[in-house]
């Protein structure tokens, strides 16, 4: 797929792109691109054929990556980078890493250092919804400190996702309470493989909504109980596990890439009916004329997507200069609410953006989570056949920095802005509570060999992109795929300016 290769947009030499400036912007660009790799025609779900073809555009961008980026940052997330966060976190809070200072504790639940990481990475999971890594890290410290002087988490809303990470606190204590207290059984529980349907009835027979959108015979983590992104891939992978990669929003943006899917593309007749009828019956007419806004209700039907959906954001900003004129003029919350949904067009176009220009950023059903995890398993075969033997936590790690990375580029920001791992925002934390700098420094710089994946790659990964010719094997005789299909998918695209023979990969 060379229209859509995220390696164009990453590294020393990647080309701008004028005129993108939204997330929605990029959106639209890689869409298009995809689709025209695709043939003009979006997969819509799994097929050994395209499986197969998904599947190596994900061992090829993840190959790519490791050899331009080498044995940094993403490839030892969950290794290096989480061991030295421990450390780090350990200069504050010694039980974090010494069993002893943890005994010492006297504490009613934490005795060992096993116990008192379960606590913070639980934390960690939880408070990481829509944060950035520096947030997610105060807060998870703060909730660790709450533990320890109270024995609970205390549950509170953080961010834009403040209710799910304050009901999720709530849940950790109610699960504590069911093992009465003992962090070794929860650890345990966590890190079991339940069918889907299993856990359900288990919630359910201690009060808990087990939610998440997995089939009923899918095998699980225990740890599913705080949702399908925190808990079903993440804090099990902070907790040890390998082998589940997390569906986050990046991850699911690359694989709308791979699939044409990257944006939800359709409006209905009853949301053009709403803001139809709401502009017809609107009491700012005459002030919004005055910004430039004339349009008839009765047009709206008539509007092709691109027209309604630059209309509605207008509508959308139209709504947010009067809202905070009227809040700058005495008007409080609750009344602004009420106004706007009495106005309804600010939420009818608000509603109408969602659907024409916003990114897919979540799998939509259990049979969509379960073909992306049988891409993954196929994307790790054609890896390790290639010298580059990796697992799932990892190839999602290393492709989360590239896709941010690239979208970062392509929308004009700072490239890589808010590629922090967790190691360099604890080692910021203890620097801003006194912590020695030398010790963190020599933390920092330390080759802890804890079973990162820098003994599996090739030896020259790190030497840039591999050019034309340096691509990879898929290896032969696999019942899943045939390859005359594959070879005649991947040769249909036509030909223009934009495609770079560099990035192309004969052999993959």
């Amino acid at each position: 797929m060379p229209r859509v290769n995220i390696g164009r947009w990453v590294g020393d030499d990647a080309r701008p792109v004028r005129g993108l400036q939204t997330n929605s912007d990029v959106s639209r660009f890689l869409l298009k691109r995809s689709l025209a790799d695709l043939g003009g025609q979006a997969i819509a779900g799994p097929d050994p054929v395209t499986d197969e073809r998904i599947a190596r555009m994900m061992a090829f961008e993840t190959y790519h990556a490791v050899m331009r980026q080498g044995t940094k940052n993403a490839l030892t997330w969950y290794s290096d980078a989480l061991r030295r966060a421990e450390l780090l976190a350990g200069i504050l809070h010694p039980e974090l890493i010494n069993d002893g200072a943890a005994a010492a504790l006297g504490h009613c639940a934490i005795r060992t250092s096993e116990q008192a990481r379960t606590v913070l990475f639980s934390a960690m999971a939880i408070t990481s919804q829509n944060n950035t890594v520096q947030e997610n890290m105060r807060y998870a410290i703060e909730q660790y400190r709450g533990f320890l002087a109270h024995g609970r988490f205390i549950p509170k809303g953080y961010g834009a996702k403040g209710l799910s990470i304050f009901n999720n606190l709530g849940r950790f204590n109610q699960l504590l309470d069911v093992v009465d207290g003992d962090l070794d059984r929860l650890r345990a529980f966590f890190l079991s493989k339940f069918k889907m349907s299993e856990l359900r009835a288990a919630g359910a027979n201690n009060g808990m909504r087990i939610s998440g959108v997995e089939l009923a015979d899918e095998t699980v983590y225990g740890s599913m109980v705080f949702g399908p992104k925190i808990g079903g891939a993440f804090l099990a992978s902070l907790l040890g596990a390998k082998d589940v990669p997390t569906f986050d929003m990046w991850f699911t943006r690359t694989f709308g890439r791979y699939t044409g899917r990257l944006m939800k593309a359709s409006v209905s007749d009853v949301q053009k009916e709403r803001l139809s009828r709401s502009l017809d019956a609107n009491p700012m007419a005459a002030v919004m004329a005055e910004e430039g806004f004339r349009i008839a209700g009765s047009d709206i039907p008539d509007l092709v997507d691109e027209d309604l959906l630059n209309l509605c954001r207008d509508l959308a900003n139209c709504w947010e200069r009067n809202r905070r004129a009227l809040a700058r003029a005495g008007y409080d919350n609750p009344s602004l609410s009420k106004l706007k949904s009495e106005l309804d067009w600010p939420g009818a176009a608000e509603s109408i953006v969602k659907s024409l220009g916003s990114s897919v950023d979540a799998p939509g059903s259990g049979g969509e989570r379960r073909w992306i995890r049988s891409v993954v398993t196929r994307a790790l075969e054609i890896l390790h056949g290639n010298g580059l033997d990796l697992d799932a936590t990892t190839l999602q790690a290393v492709l989360w920095y590239e896709e941010k990375a690239a979208w970062d580029h392509l929308a004009g920001r700072k490239v890589g802005e808010l590629n922090v791992s967790y190691d360099e925002a604890m080692a910021d934390m203890a620097k801003r509570e006194g912590a020695d700098h030398d010790r963190i420094q020599a933390i920092l710089d330390a080759d802890l060999d804890v079973g990162s994946q820098r003994d599996r790659v090739p030896a020259h990964a790190g030497r840039g992109r591999p050019r034309a010719g340096e691509g990879l094997s898929v290896g032969a005789g696999d019942a899943r795929r045939d390859a005359g299909e594959v070879a005649e998918l991947a040769g249909r695209r036509d030909e223009d300016e934009l495609i770079d023979e560099d990035l192309a990969c004969p052999s993959f």
